[in-house]
């Protein structure tokens, strides 16, 4: 759940220039976020499937996609639990949760590594 998590916020990040319209996951990979950052995806993950682990283990057992799934809700990018065809009550109670969380956003700071604002 959190390398899908962490992915995720790679690929819907812009790159400092975004001059190409490139992601972050164009130029870095999961190996150059900082470990502040790697610890607040983790507890971030943890804590949101504690929450919610009988309604994610219910819909479906595949922890990646949750945590795909939680970056993007939780960020307002158009996709994510609320429309994954889980039943709507599902849906909507985990993109409540997510949404709960407030936004973040990765950035690569002043050396390269990944870091999180928002």
């Amino acid at each position: 759940m959190v390398k899908a998590y962490l992915h995720s916020a790679l690929w819907c990040s812009p790159t400092p220039d975004d001059a190409e319209h490139e992601h972050l996951d164009a130029w870095r990979d999961l190996e150059h976020y900082t470990p502040e950052a790697v610890i607040e995806a983790t507890v971030i993950c943890q804590v949101f499937y504690l929450r919610n682990a009988r309604l994610l283990t219910a819909v479906n057992p595949d922890m990646s996609q949750h945590g795909h799934d939680l970056w993007l809700t939780r960020n307002h990018h158009g996709a994510g639990f609320w429309d994954r065809g889980y039943p709507q009550i599902v849906g909507d109670l985990l993109t409540a949760e997510a949404e709960a969380l407030g936004e973040r956003f990765a950035f690569a700071g002043v050396n390269g590594e990944v870091e999180f604002d928002g």
